[in-house]
């Protein structure tokens, strides 16, 4: 009996052996032949992922007769099997989808897709038209986007964000998906941020809280880094500056050229399953207004590993280290002297910044991702002529993540995102904000289930915070949304989420002055709160040789005490009729409850007119920011927020033809209606009313550069001409933009 039972169970393993399919391949780009990573390969109901060499394996208890490969922002692929053996290896090559429709995204739901399928208004930024444009950082980067403003440091996507003096923003700023504000300021050090190793920058225009947190209230731009390629590549970049004189010479403190510097280096390379990217930024930036200049050093370390034995876990490490001495401009001494500081307002300081990320992220052979993401920020601030400003601020951000995507034979697909993550920040120093801390602690949910042509989106997430010794915070935030793809090429979306934002250290704490001027403390400021709305149309195009997409939106934002700092006089008690300089400064209040209605049309397209390739972006933003506390104004000025701009025009042309390439930006900011009161009376602050008076009609900044590729060196020479017209403008109150600037650059690539 026992020789029979083993003589069976060999016969059964036989059996089993026999019908075992292994499956292997390699999947690289059509074009380009390189390896494509994250591929999805499907044969029946089982799936494999290639790994960063663009191979998979899978083992089958059958054997396929196809099978299915498919990335977003390729045309999914199918491959049929050939009779014959149970050993299968198949190469494919897998071609890019329509450039513009099929651009793959990945902030506006922290997960893959096609940026015509988000369900919320997305724009991106690619490194070509960041470097192309000459960009010193990413601030003046951004502003090419539609919609996007940024003043004196602080960005305003769509009029949701003011003029706050550096604190607090209303737009998360995002390096990797990790936040990257300033711990005690909650504000954007635009230099720290690699310019020289983008993949493509994600802006989100309204509330995201639900997905990421405080901050978010007003949108969130989200820089993602390059990943090696196959081939090791070095990228150097250098430029050299000048500026030129205003055309009314008495604008000028010096009648001699400034000139400004920079080198960008950026290698990164494959050894096996290490991928290893290094970069670094040297700038020697000397501005066009007096004492006032910054010298930087950046080096940044990306470093990632491919586990071997366990296809799909991947683990790394991002380091950027930072160094910068900095003399900051204030405010102008007069309208006639705009380029020469008020007595005692210049600032100067030296500033040492880095960041470590670890991370770790696992795909299983089913689906399920698994990623723990980490941050430690710190930030030294040493003042030169006086200690009062020095400070030391730390930021510990966590966070776990769990994604799955679950789909039919019939297109349908839901996928889950499940989150949590929690902060800490400490700040100390002796004068400016003593020693405080805040923590917080969120957990978050967000659902797309597509329902072939109908993607569903909804998400929520519950936030408790803790800012030093004020009252703790439990918030919960909603987002819906949908996209309908209605046509072959058209898409409506809406959407509607709550936002929210606490008030940052600086806001609630710092007590510091600058010259005459002060910054005083209010520990009294609430959270601010709000909602956004849009309605909108994407639509495909192709006409002749040109394929693109427009899109139009509709939007509407909502605010409940909104935080600004606000210029004025602030006496030590009510009835105070002293000497009101002591008292002059800038105070942090939930000044107002606010409105934002608008429209925005932006177009993305590209093609050929001839041998000349052709690309065009932009777009128009029309804003109407209503202070609902104060409808009924004697002053029709008092009731609009403050520091807007009621029509905003970005546009972008290049045009390459052979070797030689040619583009142009332009920049519209329509007249800013109203402004700090105080500005208006010249005894604090002289000629800022004069001058808006002489100066009512908005500004058109015209940029213009050509490029010649030298193609045996792999190099690209540059001429880059800023503000062609030499036209004169005031950003901010006090203070003076820059006027025509030349620019030349050499880019090589080894």
């Amino acid at each position: 009996m026992r020789k029979y039972l083993f003589v069976f169970l060999c016969f059964l393993m036989h059996v089993s052996v026999a019908q075992t399919t292994t499956v292997q391949g390699k999947v690289t780009e059509e074009i380009t032949k390189l390896p494509l990573q994250s591929v999805i390969v499907t044969a029946g109901n089982r799936s494999a992922i290639t790994d960063s060499a663009g191979t998979f394996e899978m083992s089958l208890s059958f054997r396929p007769n196809t099978l299915v490969f498919k990335r977003l922002g390729y045309e999914t692929l199918t491959k049929a099997i050939a009779d014959g053996s149970n050993a299968i290896f198949v190469y494919v090559m897998m071609e890019i989808g329509n450039s513009n429709l099929d651009e793959v995204v990945v902030t506006a739901s922290k997960f893959e897709q096609k940026i015509s399928e988000v369900t919320s208004s997305l724009e991106t930024l690619k490194p070509k038209l960041v470097e192309a444009s000459g960009n010193i950082n990413m601030q003046t980067a951004v502003e090419q986007v539609s919609g996007v403003n940024v003043v004196k440091g602080q960005v305003n996507i769509r009029g949701g964000s003011g003029f706050s003096y550096g604190a607090g923003s209303r737009v998360l700023m995002l390096i990797d998906d990790l936040p990257i504000l300033s711990p005690e300021a909650g504000d954007i050090k635009w230099d720290f941020l690699p310019t020289e190793n983008i993949q493509q920058v994600e802006v989100i225009k309204g509330a995201s809280s639900a997905l990421f947190g405080s901050s978010a209230l007003g949108g969130v731009i989200n820089i993602r880094t390059a990943s090696p390629k196959e081939k090791p590549e070095t990228k150097i970049r250098v430029f050299t500056g000048m500026y030129d004189n205003y055309a009314k010479l008495y604008y000028n403190f010096n009648t001699s050229p400034i000139f400004n510097h920079g080198l960008y280096l950026n290698h990164s390379r494959k050894i096996g399953n290490h991928d290893l990217t290094m970069s670094g930024a040297l700038v020697l930036d000397n501005q066009y207004r007096k004492d006032e200049n910054t010298s930087y050093g950046r080096i940044t370390t990306n470093y990632r590993y491919h586990f071997k034995k366990v296809q799909g876990l991947l683990g790394g490490v991002n380091i950027n280290f930072y160094k910068q001495h900095t003399q900051n401009f204030l405010i102008w001494l007069s309208d006639s002297n705009p380029s020469i500081p008020r007595e005692g307002t210049i600032t100067r300081q030296y500033n040492t910044r880095f960041s470590v990320d670890p991370f770790l992220t696992y795909t299983t052979p089913k689906g399920h991702r698994h990623s723990f993401r980490n941050r430690y920020y710190y930030n030294d601030n040493e003042g030169i002529d006086s200690r009062k400003n020095d400070y030391r601020a730390s930021f510990i951000y966590n966070e776990y993540q769990y994604q799955k995507a679950f789909g039919d034979t019939i297109g349908n697909e839901l996928k889950l995102i499940l989150g949590a993550s929690n902060s800490y920040s400490a700040i100390h120093s002796d004068s400016i904000y003593g020693n405080k801390t805040s923590d917080n602690a969120a957990s978050y949910l967000q659902i797309d289930y597509k329902l072939k042509k109908v993607l569903f989106s909804v998400g929520t997430r519950a936030e408790y915070f803790r800012v030093d010794t004020l009252e703790r915070r439990f918030i919960k935030v909603l987002r819906a949304g949908l996209n309908w793809h209605v046509f072959k090429a058209t898409y409506i979306r809406a959407s509607v989420g709550e936002g929210y934002r606490m008030p940052s250290i600086a806001e609630l704490y710092a007590s510091t002055s600058s010259g005459s001027l002060n910054i005083f403390p209010n520990s009294n400021l609430q959270p601010e709160s709000g909602w956004g709305a849009e309605i909108a149309l994407k639509q495909g195009f192709m006409f002749g040789k040109f394929k693109g997409m427009a899109d139009v939106a509709a939007f509407r934002t909502r605010y409940s005490n909104m935080i600004e700092f606000i210029f004025n006089i602030y006496p030590p008690y009510p009835g105070y009729f002293g000497n009101p300089l002591p008292y002059l400064g800038f105070k942090a209040l939930n000044y107002t409850n606010a409105r934002i209605s608008g429209v925005e049309a932006s177009l993305a397209a590209e093609g050929k007119i001839g041998a000349t390739k052709v690309a065009l972006t932009g777009g128009y933003t029309y804003i109407n920011p209503l202070n609902l506390d104060s409808l009924n104004a004697i002053n029709p000025s008092d009731r609009f927020l403050k520091y807007r701009n009621n029509h905003l025009v970005r546009f972008n042309a290049d045009f390459e033809y052979r070797s030689l390439s040619f583009g142009a930006t332009v920049r519209y900011n329509s007249f800013m209606t109203n402004i700090d009161d105080i500005f208006n009376q010249d005894y604090f602050i002289k000629g800022v009313k004069r001058y808006r008076e002489l100066h009512a009609n908005g500004d058109l900044i015209f940029d213009l550069r050509v490029s010649y590729k030298i193609k045996k060196y792999n190099s690209t020479f540059a001429f880059i001409l800023k503000n062609v017209t030499n036209h004169e403008y005031m950003y901010a109150p006090a203070n003076l933009g820059a006027p025509r600037y030349f620019m030349i650059q050499y880019i090589v690539v080894l």
